[in-house]
């Protein structure tokens, strides 16, 4: 019986240690600074790497791109937005807000919009262009006052450009698993 337990006490601190490691495998992406100072962390979606284009006090934009050109380029921007510094998730917005930001984007492209969540449940909105310029998704959020928007399009050397829905799950992944990351001080 002791042999069991002893087992069974090994098997949940090798758990807890692989669990623990999976956590720290994720990606310094930049830090923000506007309404608390936060480090960006996300898993990286294998085969591609993330370069920063731009970052200051309240402003991060940077690209997600693989070594193989026909795999879709994505552009992360994560900014402070006065006018939601009080909005904790996206989720917080009413319809009229929802209705106004929609209209954004409705005056740019042709597009189809709906919405998901990210695994934690946070409100998502899915932009998808349906005219005649180039296809993209973008996806559209709001966390802790910051707007999150993250735009994929097809890769330089695709044939086909159009977005897959196995590639617009990826990014719903990888906007589940980016944190703000709270600075101490």
């Amino acid at each position: 019986m002791k042999k069991i337990i002893s087992l069974v006490v090994c098997f949940a601190l090798l758990l807890s240690c692989a669990v623990s490691l999976a956590e720290t495998d994720k990606v310094n992406l930049g830090s923000v600074t506007v309404n608390g100072e936060f480090t960006l962390q996300a898993n990286m979606m294998e085969g591609y790497a993330f370069r920063i284009s731009s970052m200051d006090n309240g402003v991060l934009t940077g690209f997600i791109s693989s070594e193989d050109l026909t795999r879709p380029v994505l552009q992360l921007s994560i900014s402070f937005d006065e006018s939601m510094s009080d909005v904790e998730r996206m989720n917080d917005l009413g319809e009229e807000d929802l209705a106004l930001l929609e209209q954004s984007f409705r005056d740019m492209n042709e597009v189809d919009i709906t919405y998901t969540e990210t695994t934690h449940g946070t409100k998502v909105m899915v932009v998808r262009e349906i005219g005649a310029d180039r296809d993209f998704v973008d996806f559209f959020s709001v966390y802790k006052g910051y707007s999150i928007e993250f735009v994929m399009v097809a890769g330089p050397e695709a044939q086909d450009t159009s977005l897959t829905d196995e590639q617009v799950q990826m990014c719903i992944q990888f906007l589940s698993d980016l944190d703000f990351v709270p600075i101490a001080k």
